[in-house]
């Protein structure tokens, strides 16, 4: 008789060991899947390259995708005018031959892209508006070699933007005229980059020592 009670006893104490220890596993696992819905609650979705840029498509900062005429021509005159007003003002105060010639082809080849945006956009009567006063507001104060290289950087970066503006255009324009028109301009727009950038390798000046036109602005140069 004791010896049934003894196995009867070992038998209940083995049960309970065994149901605590279940217990103790689902009490694990519930406790895991509460932690991994904790993460994923608390981790922050990752972030794409375009939301990075607010929307923007390229690392110009430009934004790509449908574009009406009407913004396209308002950014290429804005842009056009500020650049104009910048170059008239090295072709006075710049020091280096090379930046002087530079500035003289700006002034001629922008003046005449202007007007034709200008008529594209149904405008070529109206009187152009001065350029805002800040266009040129990086270079003012500045001297020989270092408005030199002043001038030079803002022309590499501020083409950057615009041939942006013009790509996405040639593009994404509402029409056909206004596609015409930024891609007949590319052309002069590399060859304007082109000529800043052998300018800044030569003058030592870089992009990165003073914000765009385009920056200061709010619009892309031309």
């Amino acid at each position: 008789m004791k010896h049934a009670t003894s196995i009867l006893l070992l038998s209940v104490a083995v049960a309970a060991a065994l149901a605590a220890g279940c217990r103790r596993d689902d009490d694990q696992a519930a406790a895991g899947a509460y932690d991994a819905d904790s993460a994923a609650a608390t981790t922050p979705p990752a972030v794409t390259a375009d939301d990075a840029m607010g929307g923007m498509g390229d690392a110009t900062g430009v934004a790509t995708g449908p574009i009406t005429d009407a913004d396209f021509y308002r950014q290429a005159l804005d842009g056009g005018r500020k650049e104009v007003a910048a170059a008239t003002l090295a072709q006075g105060s710049a020091q280096d031959a090379g930046v002087k010639a530079y500035a003289d082809t700006l002034v001629k080849d922008h003046t005449a892209m202007n007007q034709q945006v200008q008529a594209a956009a149904g405008q070529a009567d109206a009187a152009a508006p001065a350029p805002d006063a800040g266009a040129t507001a990086g270079l003012q104060g500045r001297t020989g070699a270092d408005f030199d290289r002043a001038f030079v950087d803002m022309m590499v970066a501020d083409h950057q933007k615009t041939i942006a503006l013009f790509e996405n255009a040639a593009q994404n324009a509402s029409t056909d005229q206004a596609k015409s028109l930024a891609q007949e301009a590319l052309p002069k727009l590399r060859e304007h980059l082109r000529t800043a950038q052998d300018l800044q390798g030569k003058l030592g000046g870089t992009a990165n020592d003073m914000g765009a036109m385009g920056d200061d602005m709010g619009e892309p140069g031309t």
